[in-house]
């Protein structure tokens, strides 16, 4: 008799520690879902030039003697996270072990988001352990907590970064909109020689603000007073094979 009480007892503890059991792992599901695409539609002007029209100004050999920067960008938001310094992330259960260093800047893809207990974070892998999904908060700060590409947390112990402050923070790149209009060019003193005053023309392409797409080499007469290109006009006071005076007199703008 009291053995089959017994018996019951244990039946019904082991159904109880199954149960607490199941409830932990259901718990700890993190499924992963993809990130909605923001809205981008929000417009911003550069627009830099690096004179005044009819003020007196100075570029020495190799400066620009006019700059002018004019397009519209867009803020596009990256599906990556940027290492704020170089970190060692570590630790982890003995199957999941992971050790992997990056360095500052080094960028990440996020792969979705994970909701665990009611907080949501960014699903990332550093390029360790293939399988792994490293909690990220949207502050940038690492979590310590992970699961398998199936969505399962593994439990303790969790994983670590090094330094402690490391910062995981997602950030836009500026896009420009080529449809809205785009200058982007620079007139580069180069000096004064046997066969007149030089300029070195260089226009930059869309994609890449300091690449130049095209460029073309200028020369004016040694004593010409205003020199034109396009719309440029600019009245020279003095220039030789260091530095050039001048003036822009108009920029068409």
């Amino acid at each position: 008799m009291r053995e089959g009480v017994l018996v019951h007892l244990f039946s019904q503890l082991g159904k109880f520690a199954f149960s607490v059991v199941l409830s932990i792992t259901c718990f700890a599901c993190a499924s992963i879902k993809p990130i909605v695409p923001q809205d981008q539609t929000r417009l911003e002007r550069k627009f830099v030039k690096n004179y005044t029209v009819g003020r007196k100004q100075t570029s020495y050999v190799g400066d620009p003697v006019v700059k002018i920067l004019d397009f519209y960008v867009r803020n596009v938001s990256v599906h990556r996270v940027k290492a704020s310094n170089d970190f060692v992330v570590s630790g982890g259960p003995l199957l999941y072990r992971e050790n992997v260093a990056g360095k500052k800047g080094d960028t990440y893809k996020i792969l979705g988001l994970v909701t665990y207990f009611g907080t949501e974070y960014y699903a990332v892998n550093f390029g360790g352990n293939p399988v792994l999904r490293h909690f990220v908060g949207k502050d940038g700060r690492f979590s310590g907590k992970a699961s398998e590409h199936s969505g399962i947390m593994r439990s303790p112990p969790y994983f670590r970064v090094d330094p402690p402050t490391t910062l995981f923070r997602r950030y836009s790149e500026e896009e420009v909109v080529t449809n809205r209009g785009y200058i982007n060019y620079e007139l580069v003193y180069t000096g004064r020689g046997d066969d007149g005053m030089k300029l070195l023309y260089r226009e930059f392409t869309p994609d890449d603000l300091a690449r130049p797409a095209f460029y073309q080499e200028l020369t004016y007469s040694s004593d010409a007073k205003v020199i034109r290109f396009r719309k440029l006009r600019i009245s020279v006071e003095s220039a030789d094979n260091e530095v050039i005076v001048y003036r822009v007199l108009d920029d068409g703008l």
